[in-house]
């Protein structure tokens, strides 16, 4: 996936690996930060992917000037 409006890149805020995908709303998914795109890891087609849905999220995605990204469900085509 990728992110349009992020600044100069997007990073984790605390230097970690990417956390807060999901596509069921509960088990994590491997994720890869390439610049402007979110790669993401699963064995199946989804149809939803989401991000930061957990009640108290550790999602850690943030553009350069250190924003988080918000709450979000994507319909995958």
């Amino acid at each position: 996936m990728t992110f349009h409006h992020f600044g100069k890149e997007l990073q984790t805020s605390d230097g970690s690996a990417v956390r807060g995908f999901s596509i069921d709303k509960k088990t994590e998914l491997e994720a890869v930060l390439r610049k402007a795109q979110v790669e993401l890891f699963t064995k199946t087609k989804p149809e939803f992917i989401y991000y930061g849905w957990q009640p108290f999220s550790t999602a850690n995605l943030v553009n350069s000037e250190n924003l988080p990204t918000s709450t979000f469900k994507l319909k995958v085509k």
